[in-house]
């Protein structure tokens, strides 16, 4: 499935967001994730997924340089060689070990090449991907130049990555609320969600409140995040939130949901007790954390934001079962392609049936 992440002007946190939600995926479900880049700016996909020296590698092989290649490879194999990281397919870089990857798209092509490429073969481009990852997360310009639109078009569903102001989104509302039913609305902000921007989204997405949530970004993530360590604080946050403690983030119940949860004592859940013993026998390590990045008290102020990533990443997987309806041929192919079921299984029950 090809999941556009795009806001109407540029943010930072579009990028981020993407390899936030790609690196839970990989992490919650059976499955490989690509995230494809198609333009050029400072603090990029790139410098999120593969860390923070991919900007200075980047710089380094300037157009019209030997590692440039109209096909991307030699561009590839430079980032791959000066990074300590490996390619798969000729110019997939993996992100990590838990089946995040990154296409440089137009980095790793001449621009005339780049053009021709996404205006004449963008179909045979995405479906190739579509073909050897399970999701194709594409981080878009936000301008609306040609491979924007046709992004666009061609996703399944895009993520609106807005900040949680009503002047935002009453803007994006008045130029774009002729695609919101394809739309989930990621809202991000520095604390909770002001009792007009609910009652605003209420008013203008009545029906599609399940696609909307609000994401805090806690000083903590974004200091992660400053250095391209957003699959870092995944892999050290995700303790938090766990099934037990799942909500729907509907902007509806949000508020709600937040005052029932810290009402029965965050202290005494599986998570607090989870983190204490961690923090027990890594102590250097939390000592360390809490020096550079303020983690005074990780349990209560990352909570939030690791449910909401949960969310999202569980909305998109359903999503795509949803779009498969009852056909029990595709969900099963998609079952197995996931790997969450052998294939040989069913071939034995076929043949039994």
């Amino acid at each position: 499935m090809l999941v556009a992440y795009w806001s109407p002007s540029y943010r930072e946190e579009t990028a981020q967001i993407l390899t936030l939600v790609g690196g839970m995926c990989c992490r919650e479900f059976p499955c490989n994730v690509v995230g494809v880049e198609n333009y050029l700016h400072t603090h990029n996909l790139g410098y999120h997924l593969l860390g923070s020296r991919y900007d200075s590698v980047r710089r380094d092989a300037r157009r019209g340089s030997d590692v440039y290649y109209k096909a991307g490879e030699l561009f590839v194999r430079h980032v791959c060689s000066e990074m300590g990281r490996t390619n798969r397919f000729g110019s997939v870089i993996r992100a990590d070990e838990n089946g995040m990857y990154f296409l440089p798209m137009d980095q790793s092509m001449h621009e005339d090449s780049y053009r021709f490429v996404v205006q004449e073969a963008l179909e045979q481009q995405i479906e190739l991907l579509e073909s050897r990852f399970d999701e194709v997360y594409i981080n878009l310009q936000s301008n609306e130049n040609d491979t924007t639109l046709a992004m666009l078009e061609r996703a399944e569903v895009v993520v609106v990555c807005l900040p949680a102001t009503v002047e935002c989104f009453d803007e994006f509302y008045s130029l774009y609320r002729s695609m919101i039913d394809k739309c989930f609305f990621v809202f991000f902000s520095n604390g909770e969600l002001s009792a007009p921007m609910k009652q605003k989204i209420r008013q203008y997405l009545p029906k599609h409140t399940t696609r909307c949530c609000h994401m805090i970004m806690t000083r903590i993530l974004r200091n992660y995040l400053s250095n391209g360590r957003g699959l870092d604080y995944l892999d050290r946050f995700r303790i938090f939130g766990r099934e037990e403690d799942a909500f729907s983030a509907g902007v509806a119940e949000t508020e709600e949901r937040y005052q029932s949860l810290f009402a029965k004592g965050e202290s005494d859940t599986a998570d607090y007790r989870s983190w204490k013993n961690l923090t027990d026998r890594h102590f250097g390590d939390e000592a360390i954390g809490a020096a550079l990045y303020g983690e005074a008290k990780p349990e209560e102020s990352e909570r939030s934001t690791i449910r909401t990533l949960r969310y999202i990443c569980r909305w998109l997987i359903k999503y795509e079962y949803r779009e498969a309806g009852d056909d029990c041929v595709q969900i099963t192919e998609r079952m197995i392609r996931r790997k969450m079921i052998p294939r040989e299984v069913v071939s034995w029950q076929s043949a039994n049936s």
